[in-house]
């Protein structure tokens, strides 16, 4: 199970709890279940077959992965406020490419310093 953005605890989220709430943490420690902005997409790997969730939703939610039952997500809202959408492929970058479909592309600001810096 991979995704969640800006959270602790390695690239693989199983065992262990997450909560998106949109708030800056000013302490980065392990124990922490968030930091920074929340990025409400995960993505599920298994043998042929990859399963994409995001849940959008302005309000607080916490995503339980295999912490508290081993092998289920479970998701808890403190309100459900959310749309959540399910995108499935036979392999990740497929479901993260429907993804970004749904998104569309992240923009990119060329800072001053990269413009005006370049060797002519």
């Amino acid at each position: 199970m991979y995704g969640l953005g800006e959270t602790v605890r390695g690239m693989n989220k199983r065992g262990w709890r997450y909560i998106s709430n949109n708030a800056d943490e000013t302490f980065h420690e392990e124990e922490k279940n968030s930091l920074y902005s929340s990025h409400n997409f995960f993505v599920i790997i298994s043998a042929g077959k990859s399963i994409g969730i995001y849940v959008d939703t302005p309000g607080v939610v916490e995503f339980d992965i295999g912490y508290t039952k081993l092998n289920q997500i479970i998701l808890r809202f403190e309100e459900f406020d959310a749309d959540l959408y399910y995108k499935e492929g036979r392999s990740p970058q497929e479901v993260i490419r429907e993804f970004r479909e749904l998104t569309g592309r992240s923009y990119y600001m060329e800072s001053y310093v990269e413009k005006h810096s370049k060797i002519k």
